[in-house]
């Protein structure tokens, strides 16, 4: 293997593991979100939640990004 694929590679497993963590703020995020919270405690969460969300969508981008290039490369991935 080339030396870009391994480092590709590494990444990839990188985002998951990211990806996975994500996952398991937003789940912890939203169990603490309440109707019975003041207004700015909703709010604060409210945008805790969609900056979770935010980042675990632009981590799926890359993680397209990079297995198109792996795929460009001759590796085979499941995005």
């Amino acid at each position: 293997m080339t030396d870009r694929v391994d480092v590709l590679l590494g990444a990839m497993k990188r985002l998951q593991r990211d990806l996975h963590y994500y996952n398991k703020e937003l789940d912890k995020l939203n169990a603490h979100f309440s109707d019975d919270m003041d207004e700015a405690d909703q709010k604060k969460m409210k945008e805790m939640i969609e900056e979770t969300k935010s980042t675990m969508q632009a981590t799926r981008q890359k993680m397209d990004i990079y297995a198109k290039e792996l795929t460009d490369l001759g590796v085979s991935v499941d995005p």
